[in-house]
């Protein structure tokens, strides 16, 4: 079987995965089949199951930070990822380099050759993650859900024993998830299986109905989180939120098992972890720029608030691409950024012509208050125009794939 020796010929490779038929809706069928022909990985781990609409990446990572300083050995996988796929596949935190993320590659993937069905891109990531962490005989795997979470690719996890956190709830993937808070919040909280253990913060009485009544149907318990004003973190509003979760979730872990809670030092280490594309901040020269792939509203309006409160004073700009169709998402994400700064670059990742790009926008632009926007149809250019521009804060923000074309080349300058 051809053997692959770089993260691109991966790629290549896993593209073919992508024209593999989904079902609508999607079933879980092959996936449970998938699994039983690897041996039942998951029912081996101790699993961290994460959904939500925002947070999930970052209370994922937060959790096997704690877990890993509290000498725990932790597999995470995390969706999408943003500089490569080893993201996916994380022992420690640490992501694994060209050579031996390949080796481990290769193997599976001839393991996986013989499985009698094709599967999707999705599937055989989410099958590696939990192949390997069985392999490595991780303490806990920390498993970040796809989309939504009843239907996810990874809620083939049905141990008893597995912990289930729900991070923020918000609007998005409506075509997936359905058009009302009560349609995804059902989705999120498809993850809780028998007897689980749930951990959430306390949201809108509606939203804290559905949970615990699946819970109940489960005979899973929840522990409905409330806010912690004081907060530790440098990064405030969304982000502490997550930490606070996470330390949550990590202090139950360490109580079960008579260990001595997480210590302040634990708890500094792990809150200044870099999370790519999450509040991440990048500095070069005498300019600040973060990363933030808020492509919803409930992130977007998060991010604004942080960025208020760090930097009062400062001038800002923000770089942006979100979809081609203008939703009304859309429109309150700008609304929302209209309250940061009067300085906008709108870019795009599709074949959008400036004119066109131009043409989606404008209408909308006009009923806000931006006293500069400007259209560039390539990314790397509105990099370069934003580089240029004299204000101090410099935000890139909306679409993941933005994030993930242009940091490295911002990792490569600072």
């Amino acid at each position: 079987m051809e053997k692959y020796n770089s993260f691109k010929e991966i790629d290549i490779y896993l593209e073919l995965f992508k024209k593999t038929h989904i079902e609508k809706p999607y079933k879980l069928d092959r996936m449970y089949e998938l699994m039983k022909f690897l041996g039942n990985p998951e029912k081996k781990l101790r699993i961290i199951h994460v959904a939500g609409t925002s947070g999930k990446t970052s209370t994922s990572y937060y959790i096997a930070s704690l877990l890993s300083l509290s000498g725990y050995k932790t597999g995470l996988s995390v969706s999408p990822h943003i500089d490569n796929i080893s993201e996916r596949l994380q022992i420690d935190l640490k992501n694994f380099n060209q050579t031996s993320y390949c080796k481990i590659f290769n193997e599976f993937n001839e393991l996986i050759s013989q499985f009698k069905s094709k599967i999707n891109y999705y599937e055989f990531l989410v099958a590696m993650a939990y192949w390997y962490f069985d392999k490595q005989k991780v303490d806990y795997a920390i498993i970040e859900v796809g989309v939504g979470g009843l239907l996810d690719g990874t809620n083939i996890a049905d141990n008893t024993n597995k912990i289930c956190v729900i991070t923020d709830i918000g609007i998005d993937h409506t075509k997936l998830l359905g058009n009302t808070i009560e349609e995804i919040t059902k989705q999120k909280a498809g993850i809780i299986k028998a007897h689980n253990q749930v951990f959430t913060y306390s949201k809108i009485r509606t939203i804290d109905k559905i949970i615990k009544d699946i819970a109940n149907s489960q005979h899973a318990s929840v522990d409905f989180i409330k806010p912690n004003q004081k907060s530790i973190l440098k990064l405030n509003n969304l982000q502490s939120r997550n930490f606070e979760l996470a330390k949550h979730v990590t202090n139950y872990i360490l109580s079960n098992e008579g260990k001595a809670g997480l210590d302040a030092s634990q708890i500094k280490q792990a809150s200044q972890i870099t999370i790519p594309g999450r509040l991440e901040i990048i500095k070069i020269r005498n300019k600040v720029i973060i990363l933030d792939g808020a492509h919803n509203s409930q992130k977007i309006e998060g991010l604004v608030a942080t960025i208020a409160k760090l930097y009062p004073s400062k001038s800002k700009k923000v770089l942006i691409a979100l979809s081609t169709e203008i939703k009304s998402k859309n429109i309150d994400i700008l609304k929302s950024i209209n309250d940061l700064t009067p300085f906008l670059i709108i870019t795009n990742l599709s074949t959008l012509s400036l004119e066109e790009l131009s043409d989606k926008y404008s209408k909308y632009l006009d009923i806000l208050n931006f006293s500069e926007v400007s259209f560039v149809c390539d990314a790397n250019n509105a990099l370069k125009s934003l580089l240029n521009s004299d204000e101090d804060i410099l935000i890139i923000t909306g679409s993941f794939y933005l994030i993930k074309q242009l940091r490295k080349s911002l990792i490569r300058a600072s």
